[in-house]
């Protein structure tokens, strides 16, 4: 969670996908711990990403609350 506006999100996935792409990967594992912020910004890295190509794997503890019925991903 280091940017609070969208602008720093966006501007900071892809820069994270540009150098995944520089180094020639193929696939990228994702995994985060926070909430808010941070994991609005590991999904904008997952979508970066995937737009250029490289496979992409999120692994997330996120729960679906107390009885589990919430939706667990509130950004896709």
């Amino acid at each position: 969670g280091r940017f609070e506006e969208m602008e720093g999100k966006r501007r900071c996935s892809n820069h994270v996908a540009k150098i995944a792409q520089v180094m020639g990967a193929q696939g990228s594992i994702n995994c985060w711990e926070g909430e808010g912020n941070t994991f609005i910004e590991v999904m904008l890295n997952v979508k970066q990403l995937e737009d250029r190509g490289i496979k992409t794997v999120l692994c997330t503890s996120e729960l679906g609350g107390l009885e589990g019925k919430d939706n667990p991903l509130f950004y896709s």
